[in-house]
């Protein structure tokens, strides 16, 4: 085969796959997992309503001191399923601005009115108590409280910190790649220069077609080489545990989101592997077969 005019063809189109097959479980991992559909499924899995209700306990008994506002005001707003519902919220917002090129702005603005309402009550008890005006010094107190509150429970609710990223201009620089890495005709077009690449492979060997099956297969083990020996290493030494952030949700649902691409990478590999290794072994079979024939 070496001797062929094919030969270099083969191998320039054998790297060319190489390259477009990497290019492709890059492309379909993102796709998997670039969703509010699997983002809800990480919250559900590892029951984030409770762990950022119970974060969100502690800070507001931490601030106690500070603001003189018993944690309990807050929290008898905030139920788990308000948690919950708020963190969708995020997420639906994020992944709506990062995927869907009709949705133009990001937009959180949960429900605060039953947060909103205890404050009230709570000043409004706490000043006539004690004397105090509703002067515009109290209604300043009382919007710093409201907004404190708000800024706070935001933090704690935004797990994947689309807030925080797109305040900080981040999410727009990346949206018009995520919305071409997200569309179909991304993948039609992978799936295009696939079929192109095996078509001119499958020309190039039409004397002995078989051989097709070798440069096909071969390519699918480099480049499941190329994408395998990075993802051991990931999981192997646990690498996203460095996670800088370590407010328990967020860390929970980043480092779960790290995890499960690389678990799919991984996946993906071997199974394309094993159908590269299916193809060499029909190569061999059949071009054994082929010799024994001549030879008879």
């Amino acid at each position: 085969m070496k001797k062929s005019n094919s030969y270099l063809p083969c191998v320039i189109l054998s790297v060319l796959m190489v390259f477009t097959l990497i290019g492709t479980s890059a492309a379909f991992t993102f796709q998997h997992f670039m969703n509010y559909d699997y983002a809800v499924t990480i919250c559900k899995q590892h029951q984030l309503d409770s762990k950022v209700n119970q974060s969100l306990q502690k800070y507001f008994d931490d601030k106690v001191n500070t603001t003189g506002i018993p944690s309990d005001i807050y929290m008898k707003s905030i139920s788990n399923q308000w948690i919950d519902d708020t963190m969708k919220l995020s997420l639906k917002s994020g992944f709506d601005f990062l995927t869907n090129k009709n949705t133009d702005s990001y937009n959180f603005n949960p429900d605060f009115s039953a947060v909103d309402s205890s404050l009230d009550s709570f000043f409004s008890d706490y000043a006539e108590k004690n004397g105090y005006q509703k002067d515009s010094v109290f209604e300043n107190k009382l919007d710093s409280a409201k907004q404190n509150a708000h800024q706070a429970i935001k933090d704690y609710t935004d797990i994947l910190k689309f807030n925080t990223l797109y305040s900080e201009g981040v999410l727009k620089s990346v949206r018009t790649y995520t919305l071409l890495a997200t569309s179909p005709i991304l993948s039609i077009a992978i799936l295009a220069c696939l079929a192109i690449l095996f078509a001119l492979t499958l020309l190039f060997c039409r004397k002995n077609k078989i051989f097709t099956l070798y440069w096909i297969a071969t390519s699918i083990l480099v480049s499941s080489a190329i994408i395998l020996i990075p993802c051991i290493y990931l999981k192997a030494t646990n690498y996203f545990d460095s996670f800088v952030i370590k407010q328990e949700q967020i860390f929970i649902a980043f480092t779960s989101y790290m995890y499960s691409a690389v678990n799919f990478l991984i996946t993906l590999q071997i199974i394309l592997s094993a159908a590269a290794v299916i193809m060499l072994a029909v190569c061999v079979i059949f071009s054994k077969s082929k010799k024994s024939t001549v030879n008879a």
